[in-house]
Protein backbone atom coordinates (compact mmCIF):
# COMPACT_ATOMS: atom_id res chain seq x y z
CA UNK A 1 0.00 0.00 0.00
CA UNK A 2 1.78 3.29 -1.32
CA UNK A 3 -1.18 5.61 -2.02
CA UNK A 4 -3.22 7.45 0.70
CA UNK A 5 -6.10 9.18 0.66
CA UNK A 6 -5.51 13.12 1.47
CA UNK A 7 -8.30 16.08 2.57
CA UNK A 8 -7.79 19.50 3.66
CA UNK A 9 -10.35 22.40 3.67
CA UNK A 10 -8.21 24.01 1.11
CA UNK A 11 -7.72 21.09 -1.80
CA UNK A 12 -10.41 18.42 -3.03
CA UNK A 13 -9.94 14.65 -1.76
CA UNK A 14 -7.88 12.96 -3.41
CA UNK A 15 -5.29 9.82 -4.10
CA UNK A 16 -1.92 10.38 -3.17
CA UNK A 17 1.16 8.21 -3.48
CA UNK A 18 3.60 8.12 -0.22
CA UNK A 19 6.31 9.25 -1.99
CA UNK A 20 4.86 12.74 -2.88
CA UNK A 21 4.04 13.48 1.13
CA UNK A 22 5.87 14.36 4.24
CA UNK A 23 4.08 12.93 7.27
CA UNK A 24 4.70 15.35 10.38
CA UNK A 25 4.15 14.51 13.99
CA UNK A 26 0.88 16.36 13.82
CA UNK A 27 -2.15 14.08 14.56
CA UNK A 28 -5.94 15.07 14.19
CA UNK A 29 -8.36 12.49 16.41
CA UNK A 30 -11.05 11.42 14.17
CA UNK A 31 -13.06 9.75 16.65
CA UNK A 32 -12.51 5.87 14.34
CA UNK A 33 -14.32 7.89 11.21
CA UNK A 34 -12.88 6.26 7.91
CA UNK A 35 -13.71 9.34 5.51
CA UNK A 36 -15.82 11.95 7.34
CA UNK A 37 -17.16 14.90 5.96
CA UNK A 38 -15.72 18.49 5.05
CA UNK A 39 -17.20 20.06 8.01
CA UNK A 40 -16.26 17.02 10.44
CA UNK A 41 -12.78 17.76 8.91
CA UNK A 42 -12.54 21.25 9.26
CA UNK A 43 -14.09 20.89 12.95
CA UNK A 44 -11.51 18.51 14.02
CA UNK A 45 -8.44 20.30 12.41
CA UNK A 46 -9.96 23.27 14.65
CA UNK A 47 -10.33 21.17 17.87
CA UNK A 48 -6.18 20.30 16.97
CA UNK A 49 -5.19 23.31 16.58
CA UNK A 50 -3.01 21.92 13.13
CA UNK A 51 -2.98 25.58 11.94
CA UNK A 52 -1.59 26.79 15.09
CA UNK A 53 0.91 23.86 15.76
CA UNK A 54 2.25 24.05 11.76
CA UNK A 55 2.69 27.93 12.13
CA UNK A 56 4.81 26.90 15.62
CA UNK A 57 6.58 24.25 14.09
CA UNK A 58 10.47 24.75 12.53
CA UNK A 59 9.36 23.75 9.03
CA UNK A 60 6.25 26.22 9.10
CA UNK A 61 8.66 28.63 10.50
CA UNK A 62 10.87 28.37 7.94
CA UNK A 63 8.02 28.19 4.85
CA UNK A 64 6.99 31.63 6.12
CA UNK A 65 10.07 33.26 6.84
CA UNK A 66 10.56 32.34 2.94
CA UNK A 67 6.99 33.61 1.58
CA UNK A 68 8.23 36.74 3.87
CA UNK A 69 11.22 37.02 1.87
CA UNK A 70 9.72 36.27 -1.59
CA UNK A 71 7.14 39.32 -1.12
CA UNK A 72 10.02 42.27 -0.44
CA UNK A 73 10.37 44.98 -2.62
CA UNK A 74 13.22 46.19 -4.35
CA UNK A 75 13.96 48.87 -0.63
CA UNK A 76 13.06 46.11 1.83
CA UNK A 77 15.94 44.25 0.32
CA UNK A 78 18.59 47.34 0.53
CA UNK A 79 16.93 47.87 4.04
CA UNK A 80 17.82 44.03 4.75
CA UNK A 81 21.60 44.33 3.52
CA UNK A 82 22.42 47.40 5.41
CA UNK A 83 21.08 45.93 8.23
CA UNK A 84 23.17 43.07 7.85
CA UNK A 85 26.22 45.15 7.51
CA UNK A 86 25.63 46.89 10.70
CA UNK A 87 25.43 43.82 11.86
CA UNK A 88 28.52 42.48 11.32
CA UNK A 89 30.66 45.69 11.77
CA UNK A 90 28.94 45.28 15.37
CA UNK A 91 30.03 41.82 15.19
CA UNK A 92 33.45 42.15 14.35
CA UNK A 93 34.08 45.19 16.48
CA UNK A 94 33.03 43.02 19.60
CA UNK A 95 35.34 40.03 18.54
CA UNK A 96 38.59 42.21 18.02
Amino acid sequence: MNRVLVDSPTIQRCVISLRRLALTSIVVDLKGEKSPSKETLAAALKAADVEGKWAASAWGKKIARQQARKNLTDFDRYKVMVARVKRSALVKKALA
